[in-house]
């Protein structure tokens, strides 16, 4: 196992905050996975936990992690952002101004960057627009849609609570294998997590969870469109709860669909963020992909 690197704070700087001192060591390195090697006290200063925006004086000592030592000034041309991708995240944009940008964010991207994540929503935008972007919410990586990061510390501030004290409405459709009856009404079971992947439903130690659902249409091979609305934002939320609560499991989920006798196009997640309904600003709807036809 590699041993933890350390950095020295410059005798010639007064005082920098952390995520700007990192910014221009690891230019790829994401803000969000900043904050998660902070979080997760990957990152420390003088031996202690440190948020992201931290103070930093001359002299400090600043523990990191040893991948960190790769991603240096020189790799940036080598490894940064296709332009592809940038192109292609500028083009699904659907609203900007000065605090947000909403888009409709492709299938198998993952939202944050990590260890072992090449691109991500937030570096690509990042990259594309020129700018630091701030995650407020997240899309699982095979889900597409709406979706909304903020463009300075204040929206993202104000945002994150909107989403965490359920301000924001969020409605989904699924293509599901099944008809869920009744074909409208809530599912409210506890879940957590039970590995790094799934989550399951337990009834002492879970979370509340509640999600709105209702049909929208049948179709002739045991399949259906559904729309959803999570009213808790828990990971995998929509797809465990139609699996668990409907037995109607998700087509092409590979956690929570075993044996799908409906399945036909099974290659990725049909599951995709309709609309965003965010204070202050209204509804911002992504179009439909092509699997979603509602006639």
């Amino acid at each position: 196992m590699e041993k933890q690197k350390e950095l020295i704070v410059d005798k010639d700087i007064d005082t920098i905050k952390l995520n700007k001192f990192f910014y221009k060591k690891y230019p790829l390195l994401s803000l969000s996975h900043l904050q998660k090697l902070c979080r997760t006290g990957q990152i420390r200063v003088n031996s202690k936990r440190v948020k992201f925006n931290e103070t930093l004086y001359s002299g400090d000592k600043i523990r990191i992690p040893p991948f960190l030592t790769n991603l240096t000034e020189d790799m940036v041309e080598k490894i940064g952002v296709p332009k592809e991708l940038q192109t292609k995240l500028l083009d699904s944009i659907i609203y900007q101004d000065n605090d947000i940008v909403v888009f409709n964010k492709p299938q198998g991207i993952s939202s944050q960057g990590g260890i072992n994540i090449r691109n991500s929503i937030d570096k690509i935008l990042k990259a594309a627009l020129k700018k630091e972007v701030y995650l407020v919410h997240r899309l699982d990586q095979d889900t597409s849609g709406v979706m909304v990061v903020a463009l300075n510390t204040k929206t993202a501030r104000n945002l994150s609570e909107a989403f965490k004290f359920q301000k924001v409405k969020k409605t989904y459709i699924a293509l599901t294998c099944g008809y869920p009856r009744p074909p409208k009404g809530f599912i409210d079971l506890p879940l957590i997590t039970d590995n790094k992947e799934k989550m399951i439903v337990d009834k002492v130690h879970g979370k509340q969870s509640r999600t709105d659902y209702q049909l929208l249409k049948r179709y002739k091979n045991y399949t259906a469109l559904v729309q959803c609305s999570p009213l808790t934002g828990r990971k995998h939320q929509i797809r465990a709860h139609l699996s668990y609560g409907l037995n109607c499991p998700i087509i092409g989920d590979r956690l929570y669909a075993k044996d799908l006798s409906c399945e036909k196009d099974k290659n990725f997640l049909h599951l995709f963020a309709y609309e965003l309904t965010l204070p202050g600003y209204g509804d911002f709807r992504a179009p439909y992909p092509y699997w979603i036809n509602i006639k």
